[in-house]
């Protein structure tokens, strides 16, 4: 495989770049706009109760106090509040508003960047602002911007933390993944990413690290110490009980089954069997732990490097898109973290579809399923699967409901696809090869290995 996979895509690269910049710039214009058109900017927004809970860390009181807000608290750890008192005390209070706007959109950016150019497969630049522009002009990005959110940070160090490890910083991976938990705790499953394959010292360090990184947090509030741990656990338990789980915009499949099977003001509800949501999540999640303990055994490298950064790539978007697919806590902008998944899925797909080897169509379902979960992250308008209004919560009536659990499926559809993909190839090669039935490697030219084990035989 060519270390430019663009380079057969150079006549058009030219026009990529113009409709990239001209997106990119219509996105950043519509995000300005609002900014500058919304005058109680950041009240009612996700920055707002960033910067409540870093202004009460000023003046060392408890950042989860319930009378700082209005109906909704601080969800996170005191981490982010830490360092956007840090930022206000830099640049003024003031200047927040351009300020962290523009750290959001840059994380974004290299983000991007670093998905299409640091895993082996290098994209042309032309194409890389091509596919930020589609992403700011999208809706998911431009309301993120818009609500100063924190996911695209959170995707950073994500990304930051795959590059770093496949590099062999294995400390630096840690502590950048370490930094994301605390961000947002639910992060931390991507510990089994590294227990899963079997990558010990990367998987404690990230353990050990976050939970420093936690406690150091709350040190700005340590006069009121035990306040705010209390406060901090009963705003997580906000955020994961019912009234909240139970929103039609939370799609995991555990949100749909517990419209399904309870009273709830959002409809859809068929039967009071609130037994049934856990009876039907714990097979599920069996289900998908025993997928990606088939897809994420150790390997030796691979055949190329672009093969190797596209299943690392791969390997921790499966992991996230299972936990997504079964937490309570998935929320439509949280389909921009399994991104990865989508890249590494393609990079794999692409020499298996074009060489049209036996997993080809496990493959081509595989990626049809993670062009599914994110493509709406590349829609300029309001998902018609978002349910945010309460116009739309009649759709829901009866077998309707299940459309409240699309990403929820399919997430599962993801993983369950690309893990049987990887688990034909590694079934295919001790066959090929008259091995064990360890494989170590995939092939980045399945055809092409099979020709080099049968000429070595």
């Amino acid at each position: 495989m060519a270390k430019d996979i663009s380079a057969r895509l150079r006549p058009a690269s030219w026009a990529a770049l113009v409709i990239g910049l001209l997106a990119a710039a219509v996105g950043v214009w519509r995000v300005w706009r609002q900014l500058s058109g919304d005058a109680a900017w950041p009240e009612n927004h996700d920055f707002g109760l960033y910067l409540k809970a870093a202004q009460a860390l000023w003046q060392g009181q408890n950042p989860y106090a319930a009378g700082l807000y209005g109906l909704d608290p601080y969800a996170y750890p005191p981490l982010i509040a830490d360092i956007v008192a840090a930022l206000a005390k830099v640049f003024g209070a003031g200047a927040l508003k351009v300020v962290w706007t523009a750290l959001c959109g840059g994380a974004l950016a290299a983000s991007i960047a670093l998905l299409l150019r640091g895993f082996g497969a290098r994209l042309d630049w032309r194409w890389v602002i091509l596919a930020l522009g589609v992403a700011l002009l999208g809706r998911t990005a431009r309301s993120d911007l818009y609500h100063g959110q924190v996911n695209f940070f959170i995707l950073l160090f994500l990304v930051s933390g795959l590059w770093l490890r496949d590099k062999g910083l294995w400390l630096a991976a840690a502590l950048s993944w370490a930094v994301m938990a605390d961000f947002k705790p639910f992060m931390g499953v991507v510990v089994l990413l590294s227990l899963g394959r079997r990558e010990w010292k990367l998987a404690a360090a990230t353990f050990v690290l976050s939970g420093l990184i936690f406690a150091a947090s709350f040190l700005p509030a340590i006069a009121v110490l035990k306040e705010t741990f209390l406060g901090w656990m009963a705003s997580s338990r906000y955020y994961t009980a019912f009234d909240f789980s139970v929103q039609p915009n939370h799609q995991s499949l555990w949100s749909l089954f517990l419209r399904m099977f309870n009273e709830n003001r959002y409809g859809g509800h068929w039967l009071d069997a609130a037994w049934l949501t856990p009876a039907l999540i714990v097979p599920i999640t069996a289900l998908l732990v025993w997928l990606l303990a088939q897809a994420l055994p150790r390997r030796a490298p691979t055949a190329s490097a672009a093969e190797a950064g596209g299943l690392s790539l791969l390997e921790a978007g499966m992991v996230l898109a299972a936990w997504m697919c079964v937490a309570p806590t998935t929320e439509g902008d949280h389909i921009l973290l399994v991104v990865p998944g989508l890249v590494g899925a393609a990079m794999l797909a692409k020499s298996r579809l074009a060489d049209r080897t036996p997993s080809a169509p496990l493959w081509a379902a595989a990626l049809a399923s993670w062009a599914l979960v994110t493509m709406k992250l590349a829609l300029p308008f309001q998902s018609p699967t978002a349910f945010l209004t309460e116009s739309s919560w009649a759709l829901l009536k009866g077998p309707g409901v299940l459309l409240s659990g699309y990403d929820g499926f399919c997430l599962f559809a993801a993983v369950l696809f690309a893990a049987l993909a990887l688990r034909a190839e590694r079934r295919s090669l001790p066959a090929a090869a008259g091995q064990s039935t360890t494989p170590a490697a995939i092939p980045a030219d399945s055809a092409g290995a099979a020709k080099q084990t049968g000429e070595r035989a």
